[in-house]
């Protein structure tokens, strides 16, 4: 029951539910078990009162369903006994409290199955059980075969034509070719060879990368095919433009982000890996605790754990610390039992190796949150830095560092230059919300309104843009649109109201930390 104030759920194996202290309070009901299944599977633990009438009332009449559900509810509130609070409900939604915590891994052989003894006789529930069931039995069986062949490391082949004409084009392209192979080794174990030949060893590579670059006219251009499958045939391709400046090109962000788009490809083009090798499996498992949704989050948890043993490169250890600070971030889920584990997993990680930059990067920002001594933390975001100072996460972890250390105008910088380097990756909005926390220690309230907008915009269900998006508004005298952010947030975190932003607890740390709440406080009670 890690991390859990409130009520577990769990959902492997026979449904049961715990309150705090570990007593039962499953309810007797296989209705009111469903619901609670309902909830536990969605995203931030809430579903509309229609949407939970038509998967288990279905055939009955709307005002029936209605009454059903208000019956339910009630059933479950009384064998929730002193834990009833967890239960949350309006006119319009029906959630779970944020500390509620769904164990995913009751059973660590992964034998048992997702809600085992949880068949109710309505067709819409059927549907959705078996969809449920089936998702993550794959996902389950991706992750443990993965396990099973994580020593082996996938090959990719980068071939360099090595035909440039003019020894800047010539130097460029070989920084090209071997930044991207280590842009590669940085996310895990894997064996990247650049070659100019049509090696016999290389031939069962998973993926080939044929570039091919051309200087004319003072510009540089860029040419990347991605080849695969047993015909190697081209499964992407991307080209860019830059000004034939050497120091620009060497500096600049633009490179980088094009770099990062060929990899984001890489790794698409091969999901179908993720059960053959430990690399794609983190990688995959990364992205869940983006996604705003405790069942990926737990999902991603239960892949670092299966891969742990096998990955030499320390990320999946790096991955597990980073995941309880997610928790801390994305759901205000805080206690010292995660504080522990979060500092022992990153810990764990820098034993196994200091000079990988991404373990570096995660590690430095768990430390900054949870280390009562943050110095510790800098270090680690300026070694990621010194190690890779065109990574994103690198560079996030170092903005972080300088914000937190009082350079405000340091920290803000960096997070634009970060935001730019991570244009490309599918989590892009996480740099935004980090330039909405910079420009906004530096007085820029409109900047950072517009940033936090941005984030939104690319996760909108993502918490913290939208608290800062209400608190942001409010302070800019927008109340209208304040409100209609926290209308929002509401219907995630239900239960949440203007003055949840004035309690100590509640993960605006920002806003708490450069002195502002005195003026929301004010702006809240005009």
């Amino acid at each position: 029951m890690r991390g859990s104030k409130g009520v577990t759920l769990v959902v492997r194996g026979p449904f049961q539910v715990f309150d705090a202290d570990g007593t039962p309070i499953t309810p007797k009901g296989r209705k009111e078990c469903g619901l609670l299944a309902l909830l536990a599977f969605a995203p931030n633990f809430c579903r509309p009162r229609s949407w939970l009438q038509n998967k288990l009332w279905s055939d009955r009449f709307p005002d029936q369903g209605k009454a059903s559900l208000r019956r339910a509810l009630s059933n479950i509130r009384k064998a929730f006994g002193p834990a009833a609070p967890s239960l949350l409900s309006d006119r319009n939604i029906v959630g779970l409290a944020a500390d509620t915590h769904v164990d995913f891994r009751n059973d660590h052989a992964g034998t048992q199955g997702i809600l085992e003894d949880l068949d109710l006789p309505d067709p819409e529930f059927e549907n959705w059980l078996r969809d449920t069931r089936q998702h993550f039995a794959a996902a389950g069986q991706a992750a443990a075969t993965s396990a099973a062949k994580s020593p082996q490391k996938p090959l990719i082949v980068i071939r360099n034509p090595n035909d440039a004409e003019s020894p800047e084009q010539r130097f460029l392209t070989n920084y090209l070719c071997s930044t991207l192979a280590d842009r590669l080794n940085i996310l895990g174990d894997i064996n990247v060879v650049v070659t100019n030949t049509d090696d016999p060893e290389t031939r069962q590579a998973i993926s080939f990368v044929d570039v091919s670059t051309l200087a004319g006219g003072h510009e540089w251009y860029i040419h990347l095919q991605l080849r695969g499958g047993l015909r190697k045939q081209v499964l992407w391709s991307g080209r860019l433009r830059l000004a034939m400046n050497v120091k620009d090109i060497w500096e600049g962000p633009e490179l980088t982000a094009f770099l990062v788009k060929a990899i984001r490809a890489i790794l698409d083009k091969n999901i179908h890996n993720t059960d053959k090798f430990s690399y794609f499996a983190i990688q995959n498992a990364a992205l869940r605790l983006y996604s705003g949704n405790r069942a990926d989050l737990e999902l991603a948890n239960a892949t670092f754990d299966q891969v742990v043993g096998h990955d030499t490169s320390g990320l999946a250890l790096a991955w597990q610390g980073f995941a309880r600070l997610t928790e801390v971030l994305e759901f205000g889920d805080i206690s010292d039992d995660l504080t522990d584990q979060a500092m022992g997993f990153v810990n764990e990680a820098l034993t196994r190796t200091r000079s990988n930059p991404l373990v570096s990067a995660l590690a430095a920002q768990v430390h900054l949150k949870f280390n009562q001594d943050p110095e510790y933390g800098a270090f680690l975001a300026n070694a990621a830095y010194e190690n890779c100072d065109q990574n994103p996460y690198a560079l996030d972890a170092l903005s972080q560092a300088s914000f937190l250390h009082g350079d405000h105008a340091k920290g803000h910088e960096l997070a634009l230059w970060s935001r730019h380097a991570a244009s490309e990756l599918p989590n892009a909005f996480v740099w935004e919300m980090q330039c909405c926390l910079t420009a906004l220690g530096l007085g820029k309230l409109e900047e950072s309104r517009d940033h936090a907008l941005n984030c939104h915009l690319r996760m909108p269900h993502y918490r913290p843009a939208l608290r800062y998006l209400f608190a942001l508004n409010l302070l800019l005298g927008n109340r209208d649109e304040a409100h209609r952010y926290l209308a929002k947030i509401s219907m995630i975190e239900v239960g949440t109201n203007a003055r949840s932003f004035l309690k100590p607890e509640y993960p605006i740390d920002t806003l708490r930390n450069l002195g502002l709440l005195g003026d929301l406080a004010q702006a809240i009670d005009a």
